[in-house]
C-alpha cells in the first residue's frame, strides 16, 4: 500500500476531516456554502408578490450579499428551499432540515440537520464527515481510509493490509492474516511489533530485541535478543522458544498438565502429551536423518525413514490402515476395503461384494477381473503388444488387436473384422444418420 497522507487531500494542509472534500469539483465550498445559506439564512426579500393560484414561488435572483451574482432562489410550496449556484451546484434544504446537494458533474452530496455529511462523487468514491471531525471515504477499489481528530490516518488496502499513520510520524503496518502489528519510525527504521493479545517486542538503535510474548489465554514470556543474532522468548516455569536470525524457530522446551514438548537446534524433535479431548498418550519423535516416528495408547503407529518409506497402522472409528514394509497393505472402512500385496495385484471390494482386480505382471501384461459375491463376471488381460482380451463367465469373448477384432459367442460362434471392415460400417453409420 502506498502511504500517503495526500491519499483523499489536495496539497492543502486542511484535511478533509474538517473539510468535507478538497478536490477538484470544489464541492469544499459549495456544499458548506449551500449549507450555511439555506440553514436559516436566506434573505427575507427572496419571497415575491405573486398571485396565489401559481404553484409555489417562481425562481428569482437572490438579494444574499454573500451569494455570487447569478444565483437563483426559489422558495417551494411543499416548504422546501432551492439555491442554484451559477456554476450549476443545487442545494435543497427540507423541511427537517436536511439538506441535498448536486453538482453537474455528477457529485451529490447529504448534510443532515446534526451536521453529519455524506458525499458519493461521480466515480464511486463515498465520503462521510461526522460531527466529531472524523471523515470516512471508501474508493471503487476496496480501499478505505479514515482521518481523525487526532490527526491519525488510517488505510486498509483490498487485499486487507492496513497502514496507520500516526501524528507523531510513525506509522504502523498490519499485513493480511497476520497477528502482528508492525511499527515503524518516520524513516522506515523498524521499531517495534505488537498483537491485540498484549504481545510486543521492541527494537533500539543498536537492534537489540525487548519485550514479552503473551498468548490468548495471559501467558506471558520475555524476549531478549538481536535482529542480527536472533531471540529468545522464556517464562518463569523455564519454558522457551529461541528463534534464529532468520526468523525460524531453531530450538522450543515447552511442558505443561498435557505434555512435553521439545524442539533441538540440529532439527530433531521429541513430543509426548496427552490428548486432553480423547485422552490418548501420543509420543512423537523425529530426526531429519533418521525419519519420523509416530505411536499412541491405542496402538496406532507411524515410522516413516528419511527416504519416505515406512509402515503404518492406524485404526479410528469405523476405518482402519495397514501400510506394511514391503509396499503391502490394506484400507478398510464400512464401504468396503482396498488392498494391495505390493507386487503390483490391487483389490477392491465395496459392502455389497462386488469387486475389482487388476494385476500387473512381470512379463507387462496386465490383467483386470471384475465380478460380485455370486462370482467372477469378466477377465479381461492387457499383452505385451497392447492387444486385449475381455473374457466374461459365460465363456463369450472379445479380442481387440491393431489389425482387428474377433468376437466369439457363449455357444463358440466366432465372427472377425478387420480393421477395414470396422472403418467401412463406421462410415456407413454416419452416412446413414445423415439421411435421417
Amino acid at each position: 500500500m502506498k502511504i500517503s497522507v495526500d491519499h483523499v487531500t489536495n496539497s492543502s494542509s486542511e484535511s478533509f476531516g474538517t473539510v468535507i472534500i478538497d478536490t477538484a469539483i470544489a464541492i469544499s465550498v459549495a456544499i458548506p456554502y449551500i449549507a450555511a445559506t439555506l440553514n436559516g439564512n436566506v434573505d427575507a426579500e427572496t419571497e415575491v408578490d405573486i398571485p396565489e393560484d401559481d404553484w409555489g414561488y417562481q425562481p428569482h435572483d437572490s438579494t444574499d450579499p454573500k451569494d455570487p451574482p447569478g444565483t437563483i432562489v426559489q422558495n417551494n410550496r411543499d416548504g422546501t428551499i432551492t439555491k442554484t449556484l451559477p456554476d450549476g451546484t443545487k442545494g435543497t434544504q427540507m423541511k427537517d432540515g436536511t439538506i441535498y446537494v448536486t453538482q453537474p458533474d455528477g457529485t451529490t452530496g447529504v448534510i443532515d440537520p446534526d451536521g453529519h455529511q455524506r458525499m458519493t462523487l461521480p466515480d464511486g468514491t463515498k465520503i462521510e464527515q461526522y460531527t466529531d471531525g472524523t471523515a470516512y471515504a471508501e474508493y471503487p477499489d476496496g480501499t478505505t481510509r479514515v482521518e481523525y481528530p487526532d490527526g491519525t490516518v488510517k488505510e486498509q488496502d483490498p487485499k486487507g493490509e492496513v497502514v496507520q499513520m500516526n501524528p507523531d510520524g510513525t506509522f504502523e503496518v498490519t499485513e493480511p492474516n497476520q497477528t502482528w502489528t508492525k511499527v515503524y519510525a518516520e524513516d522506515g527504521k523498524l521499531l517495534k511489533g505488537k498483537t491485540e493479545t498484549g504481545s510486543e517486542i521492541i527494537v533500539d538503535d543498536q537492534g537489540e530485541i525487548t519485550g514479552k510474548l503473551v498468548d490468548q489465554d495471559g501467558n506471558e514470556m520475555k524476549v531478549s535478543g538481536n535482529l542480527n543474532e536472533g531471540f529468545k522468548a522464556e517464562d518463569t516455569k523455564g519454558n522457551f522458544v529461541e528463534v534464529n536470525e532468520d526468523g525460524e524457530v531453531s530450538k522450543v522446551s515447552y511442558k505443561d498438565e498435557n505434555g512435553h514438548y521439545q524442539i533441538n537446534d540440529d532439527g530433531t524433535m521429541d513430543i509426548n502429551y496427552k490428548d486432553p479431548t480423547s485422552g490418548d498418550e501420543i509420543a512423537i519423535e523425529f530426526d531429519p536423518n533418521k525419519g519420523l516416528n509416530y505411536k499412541d495408547s491405542k496402538g496406532n503407529y507411524i515410522n516413516i525413514d528419511q527416504e519416505g518409506k515406512g509402515e503404518a497402522h492406524l485404526v479410528k472409528d469405523d476405518m482402519e490402515l495397514q501400510i506394511n514394509k514391503d509396499g503391502s497393505g490394506y484400507y478398510k472402512d464400512k464401504d468396503g476395503e482396498m488392498k494391495t500385496d505390493g507386487k503390483g495385484r490391487l483389490e477392491v471390494k465395496d459392502s455389497d461384494g462386488n469387486y475389482e482386480i487388476v494385476q500387473e505382471n512381470e512379463d507387462g501384461t496386465v490383467t483386470y477381473e471384475n465380478g460380485n459375491k455370486e462370482g467372477q463376471q469378466m477377465t479381461a488381460i492387457k499383452d505385451k503388444d497392447n492387444n486385449y482380451i475381455f473374457t466374461k463367465n459365460d465363456g463369450s469373448q472379445l479380442v481387440i488387436k491393431d489389425s482387428g477384432l474377433t468376437i466369439t459367442d457363449k455357444d463358440g460362434n466366432t465372427t472377425s473384422y478387420t480393421k477395414a471392415d470396422i472403418e467401412n460400417m463406421v462410415s456407413e453409420y454416419h452416412q446413414l444418420g445423415g439421411q435421417s
